[in-house]
């Protein structure tokens, strides 16, 4: 996919981030995926941005998003779906990106849509004790 009125934000490992307009595109090699891809779980070709410390990963947008200006960086930052991330690694048979997605939600905090996504990873008998904790945890206080 050519991306001509996008603008290059970021690399997180072969994954690359554009924004065009006010949508993200995630580009890894020659296949590039929207946001609408992400919110409809279309495609896991997003969870590995979740291998990032939130912290860094919000600290590498701000930085790629500088030249548009306080403003618009802060619109674009804003629209960047990461509640969609978050529920597409707790949706995940595999306990690796629930994890990490959990890690997320323990650096940004809970929203009220979220609460029952976490009481019901905390009562998965098929995930790890220490995955159905955290969740517990996050669900009742919000915090890892």
């Amino acid at each position: 996919m050519y991306l001509p009125s996008s603008d290059f934000v970021a690399t997180f490992g072969d994954c690359d981030l554009y924004v065009e307009g006010h949508d993200w595109v995630l580009k890894r090699g020659s296949l590039a995926f929207d946001t609408d891809s992400l919110k409809n779980g279309k495609t896991l070709s997003w969870l590995p941005l979740l291998e990032q410390d939130y912290a860094d990963f919000q600290e590498s947008l701000v930085r790629g998003l500088a030249h548009l200006g306080p403003e618009e960086s802060a619109l674009r930052l804003t629209a960047f779906p990461t509640q969609d991330l978050i529920l597409l690694g707790l949706a995940s048979p595999s306990a690796y990106w629930v994890d990490l997605a959990l890690r997320w939600v323990g650096k940004m905090g809970t929203w009220p849509a979220l609460l029952p996504t976490l009481h019901a990873l905390s009562l998965d008998l098929y995930l790890p004790q220490s995955t159905r904790r955290a969740a517990k945890r996050l669900y009742y206080t919000g915090k890892l």
